[in-house]
């Protein structure tokens, strides 16, 4: 699946605009389906100015968990235990 994010305009005729490079970078044709997330933007607001990572309050936050000193075995535990249980479940 290819993506792009693109601002847009929601014309007169109910139509949405796509720029020509997106189509062209996309592949799209007449008809093709798409599936969007549609958000509005405020004028002269087309950029987003945002916080840090380590701004917003979440790092760090499991710092003092005893099973987690070490994130990546940690993280490889969890990954074994949802590939075991879609195996379980006829999934995986």
């Amino acid at each position: 699946m290819k993506r792009s994010a693109v601002i847009s305009e929601y014309l007169e005729d109910g139509h949405l605009f796509v720029p020509l490079d997106v189509v062209k970078k996309l592949g799209l044709k007449k008809g093709t389906k798409l599936e969007l997330s549609i958000r509005t933007i405020t004028e002269g607001k087309e950029k987003r100015k945002r916080k840090p990572f380590s701004k917003l309050g979440v790092c760090g936050i499991w710092k003092d968990r005893q099973d987690m000193k070490n994130s990546i075995e940690w993280v490889d535990d969890i990954r074994k235990q949802w590939l075991k249980r879609g195996k379980e479940l006829g999934i995986g």
